[in-house]
């Protein structure tokens, strides 16, 4: 559905609650995450290939070779390596976002 102004339903297995979102171009979606942690609100963000479990994206960052990316905490992974932490490249979420839920009046 390219109708920007529409309501859809999460097609998610965890969208137990029959949650509904609205269409974003896939080029906002970024400026979104961003604007909504740059006021300090984390910001629930799920993959449409459901490689992550919901995630709540809690920062940004750039690695050593100056990739961009978002940092990440599920529930899953508390005893890995990272304590849970995930970090994920900006461009697979730009790519990949299949649900995100951000601050209303953003």
């Amino acid at each position: 559905n390219s109708d920007y102004s529409a309501q859809v339903k999460l097609c998610h297995n965890d969208n137990i609650m029959k949650c509904v979102g609205r269409n974003l171009p896939k080029n906002s979606i970024l400026q979104y995450i961003k604007k909504s942690l740059s006021l300090n609100h984390p910001v629930m963000w799920t993959d449409d290939s459901q490689k992550y479990d919901p995630v709540a994206i809690v920062g940004i960052g750039r690695d050593s070779h100056g990739k961009e990316y978002f940092v990440g905490k599920n529930s899953k992974g508390k005893n890995n390596q990272t304590k849970g932490m995930l970090y994920i490249p900006t461009k697979y979420v730009r790519e990949h976002t299949a649900f995100v839920v951000v601050k209303r009046y953003l």
